[in-house]
């Protein structure tokens, strides 16, 4: 005789996924076409029209401009797939909660896919007013902007300020889990699959002599003795230059915390 499935293990009835998704088309059809306009209205945010926030959702649950994913002949909204809908969703309430400043953000990001140009005082992905790419740190106010090049994709949509105190209540897990899904979705790991030296890219052998800098000669030699004797050992030997390759690829935004074993090999004795 079959055993019956557990309940966490049957299957959802068609009915009721049905009707979860009826209620998740239903809150993004009220958050883009009423309240979100009438906070902008009221805020006088950078946008106010509904079809300007369903654009801008859209974009960021396909982490691109969505007709490029989606059929403009169809109502796009109605082809995402669950959980893109969902990451849309934590999306426009974090919208309603944090208002113009993340607003502008967003909308920044999706005209970029676009090819258009920033709107007038809009905001980089700091919450800063941008600064041209090479531009000096002393008329940046201070901010040092390194010279763009075209390959490194960073994204402010992370659920840190949550985190900066103990005062402060997290995103629910099940927001926190749709975000890092439309994270996923912004930043595919296929886009990590391949790396090209750029243009720019310093001698990696320069590099090497200047990580040696500072270190006793003697045991300089021992580590360049093993570096060389495989691809393994130069690979764990070069950490600074694999450092600034991966500095380049694109990046959801998320800083984890890395921190390496202090036994006394790695200090030298």
């Amino acid at each position: 005789m079959t055993p019956a499935p557990s309940p966490a293990s049957a299957p959802v009835p068609s009915r009721a996924r049905a009707a979860d998704r009826s209620e998740l088309e239903a809150e993004y059809l009220r958050l883009v076409r009423d309240d979100l306009p009438a906070l902008a209205g009221a805020g006088g945010w950078v946008v106010r029209d509904d079809h300007c926030f369903g654009r801008i959702l859209l974009d960021h649950a396909v982490g691109r401009c969505w007709y490029e994913v989606l059929d403009r002949r169809r109502v796009a909204f109605r082809q995402l797939e669950d959980d893109q809908l969902r990451a849309a969703l934590v999306l426009a309430r974090r919208i309603a909660a944090e208002g113009d400043s993340l607003l502008r953000r967003l909308d920044a990001q999706s005209r970029q896919w676009r090819g258009k140009p920033r709107r007038r005082g809009a905001l980089d992905i700091r919450g800063q007013p941008p600064v041209r790419a090479g531009t000096s740190a002393e008329a940046a106010g201070g901010r040092a902007i390194p010279p763009a090049t075209g390959s490194h994709v960073v994204l402010d949509s992370a659920d840190s300020e949550a985190y900066a105190s103990l005062r402060n209540r997290p995103m629910p897990r099940a927001e926190r889990y749709a975000m890092g899904k439309a994270l996923r979705q912004q930043v595919p790991r296929s886009s990590l699959a391949d790396w090209f030296p750029p243009g720019d890219r310093r001698d990696p052998v320069v590099q090497l002599a200047e990580a040696h800098e500072g270190r006793v000669p003697e045991l300089v030699a021992i580590r360049v003795g093993r570096m060389v004797g495989s691809p393994y050992g130069f690979l764990r030997g070069a950490a600074a230059l694999m450092a600034e390759d991966v500095a380049g690829l694109p990046s959801t935004g998320v800083m984890p915390v890395i921190c390496g074993d202090a036994h006394v090999g790695n200090v030298g004795f």
